[in-house]
């Protein structure tokens, strides 16, 4: 087994190899198997009514989810290359300042299932979930399906 990665650790990985969430000046203030929770202000993301655009808003989804396949493949030693390879992304409300964007761990089994395939075949894919908060409601809901891919 790896090192375990703290918050600061994964925020200096992604703005080294993500230059995007540099931009949109995303930090890790949560980083486990438990979940992931990235914050970022609304000024670097802000749109024309004065509130967060959608892309962004999607991409912090997006980037949750694959900040904690990393977090959780990295620390189990392995080094696949991760991608995400299905996106919904549902907007309930708009956020109208800094937000927060969230995975939760998916079941056990579901994780063990995806780390046997991939152990199997090479290559797999799992689905997460995530959400983006705003002064403590959701704002936008994230289904995404991430693939990892060799060794």
């Amino acid at each position: 087994m790896a090192d375990l990665i703290t918050a600061d650790a994964l925020t200096r990985y992604l703005h080294d190899h993500i230059p995007l969430t540099r931009h949109m000046q995303i930090v890790v203030v949560e980083c486990g198997a438990a979940r992931i929770v990235l914050a970022a202000p609304l000024a670097p993301n802000v749109n024309h009514r004065a509130t967060a655009f959608g892309g962004s808003l999607s991409s912090a989804a997006i980037l949750a989810g694959w900040a904690w396949l990393h977090v959780r493949l990295t620390e189990l030693g392995r080094r696949q290359r991760l991608v995400i390879s299905e996106s919904t992304t549902t907007y309930e409300h708009p956020v109208d300042g800094a937000f927060e964007a969230i995975c939760e761990s998916p079941a056990a089994a579901e994780f063990d299932r995806f780390t046997q395939i991939l152990d199997r075949r090479g290559k797999a894919r799992i689905t997460l979930k995530s959400h983006v908060t705003c002064n403590g409601r959701v704002a936008v809901r994230h289904i995404g399906r991430y693939a990892a891919v060799g060794h």
